[in-house]
């Protein structure tokens, strides 16, 4: 049992001296000078500006759920005659974002009066 100890010993022993022979640093020969680390500095970004993500008007988030359509466009509209004035300036909602598509044909099914998103 001794013998086998250190066997086990001995060769755990000349493993870890040749993997240490292994780890030696690279070195690059460019010309006649030797390199054995390069680094460099990265280069500086721009700085940009992160801007919240405004909702659209017919959108609403209730905790995880998101509520859509038609009736919550309507009740966070200000006056309400704006949504049926044709003249009142765009305000960031189209017309796509209540209509409901058919998927193969692409044409309309229906209007999102009230639709909840888990």
């Amino acid at each position: 049992m001794k013998i086998l100890c250190l066997t086990v010993f001995l060769f755990l022993t000349v493993d870890s001296v040749l993997a240490q022979e292994t780890n030696a640093a690279p070195t690059n020969t460019v010309g006649t000078v030797t390199q054995s680390l390069i680094t460099e500095l990265p280069k500086p970004t721009a700085i940009t500006t992160i801007t919240p993500v405004q909702p659209k008007p017919n959108e609403m988030t209730i905790g995880k759920a998101e509520v859509t359509g038609i009736f919550v466009e309507a009740a966070k509209t200000r006056p309400r005659w704006k949504l049926i004035n044709p003249f009142s300036p765009p305000t960031g909602a189209s017309v796509e974002d209540n209509v409901n598509r058919d998927v193969t044909t692409g044409k309309v099914n229906g209007l999102k009066l009230f639709a909840i998103k888990f």
